[in-house]
This record gives structure tokens, C-alpha cells and sequence, in this order.
């Protein structure tokens, strides 16, 4: 009996390696969205807004049927349009409209929207493998009209400083690498 284990175990490692390099298709569903809970989607009661959320599979080798479906927030965010998506291979260019409207009296209030993912077998797919499956939360922040448009006032006064700071740096760095460049350029010289 216990020269057989060694054996059975060659064996179970080698139908191991058969069944990974035999199973040839990818599938690599993503997604991608604006926000997120460092950066949340900041709204006003009674405000509403169109938000897309952009479904990958830029890895795959296969193209993917996707349901998409909101699993927590449906008061407030609903689908429009369709809710299946066939995401084909090598693509990131699906995008999904999610309609989110914030009712008049909910103020001061921290809402999420959960949406589910899941992968679809297509017909005649005979191979068993893993469905896939992702879960996304897009947090929501209600604050009142005038803190949130003077929140995007800010923004797009912050910005261009910002820009102006990184060209600043990288105008400096040029400087620096230059300098360089021309102190060893000098110094071969002189050998």
C-alpha cells in the first residue's frame, strides 16, 4: 500500500498539468469606475445624474455574456437600457448607463450602490470551468446644493494650480538633468 501512494500521486500531479495546459481559454472580466470610496460620488437631493460604468475584457481569449444587476441601491440608481452585455475578447470599451437619482429629502446621508456582475454560459459552451462573478460598490454622499456645486467650483479652481505645480517640478527636474548631462559632457572633455 505504501508503494503505491508515490505513484498515485505522480499520477494525480500529472493529470494536474494536463488539465492547465489544456485549458487554453482566458476569460478576464473587469470593470472600471468612476468612483470609489476614496473618491466618492458626491450629489444634492433632488439631484439626478447619468454615471457609466465601463466592463473589460481585455485579457480574455473569449467573449463573455454579462448580467448586470443592482443588488443594494435600487431606490435611488436603476440600469438604463439593457441589463446583458456581451463583452467580447480583447475589449474594454462596454459601458453600462447607471441613472442615479437622489429623493428631495435625503440629506446628510451616505448611500451605496451595489452592482453584481455575473457571467452568462453562452449556448453549446461544453467546457466546465468557473463562472465569473464581480460585486462593485459606488459610494454616494448627499450634501446640500450649495456645498456641493461650491465643492466643484473649488475642483476646477484646484486644478490648473496643480498642473501648474507638476510643470513646475518637471521643468526643474529638466533643469537638473541637464546640468548634469553638461558637467559630464565637460568632464570627458578635459580627459
Amino acid at each position: 500500500m505504501d508503494g503505491d501512494n508515490p505513484m498515485k500521486l505522480k499520477f494525480v500531479g500529472l493529470q494536474l498539468i494536463m488539465v492547465i495546459l489544456l485549458s487554453t481559454t482566458t476569460f478576464a472580466l473587469g470593470i472600471s469606475k468612476p468612483y470609489w470610496d476614496q473618491n466618492p460620488l458626491i450629489m444634492y437631493p433632488g439631484q439626478e445624474k447619468t454615471i457609466e460604468l465601463n466592463l473589460q475584457n481585455a485579457a480574455g481569449t473569449e467573449d463573455i455574456l454579462v448580467d448586470v444587476s443592482i443588488i443594494e441601491g435600487s431606490e435611488i440608481a436603476k440600469i438604463k437600457g439593457k441589463k446583458t452585455y456581451n463583452i467580447a475578447a480583447g475589449t474594454s470599451e462596454v459601458y453600462v448607463p447607471l441613472e442615479i437619482k437622489v429623493p428631495e429629502g435625503a440629506l446628510g446621508v451616505n448611500l451605496s450602490v451595489v452592482i453584481s456582475l455575473k457571467e452568462i454560459a453562452l449556448q453549446g459552451d461544453q467546457m466546465l470551468r468557473t463562472a465569473v462573478g464581480i460585486k462593485t460598490k459606488i459610494p454616494v454622499v448627499i450634501k446640500g446644493k450649495s456645498f456641493v456645486l461650491e465643492d466643484y467650483k473649488q475642483r476646477e479652481i484646484e486644478e490648473p494650480e496643480e498642473k501648474k505645480q507638476i510643470n513646475f517640478i518637471d521643468f526643474i527636474i529638466i533643469i537638473v538633468l541637464v546640468l548634469i548631462g553638461i558637467y559630464i559632457y565637460v568632464k570627458k572633455r578635459k580627459k
